[in-house]
């Protein structure tokens, strides 16, 4: 990655969800980021929901992540 890389979001739901996801990531040698805006409104004195959570990976990665992100999303149920 470079100085100029710039990170997407791919998925946005419940932090444990992301962590999960991330975890899968994580397999596949894919760095991503969490962003937790459930406690980061908590934190601010407001509320916001539980699934508003996001996360993100580099742009370079995307391909293979979305496609982590689908079989991940099957194998939900």
């Amino acid at each position: 990655m470079d100085n100029k890389s710039k990170h997407i979001t791919l998925h946005e739901g419940s932090i444990i969800r992301l962590q999960s996801l991330k975890y899968a990531l994580n397999t596949a040698n894919i760095s991503s980021i969490i962003k937790n805006n459930t406690d980061s409104g908590r934190l601010a004195g407001f509320v916001a929901g539980d699934n508003s959570n996001q996360l993100f990976v580099y742009e370079e990665d995307a391909i293979l992540a979305k496609k982590i992100l689908q079989e991940f999303l099957s194998k939900k149920n």
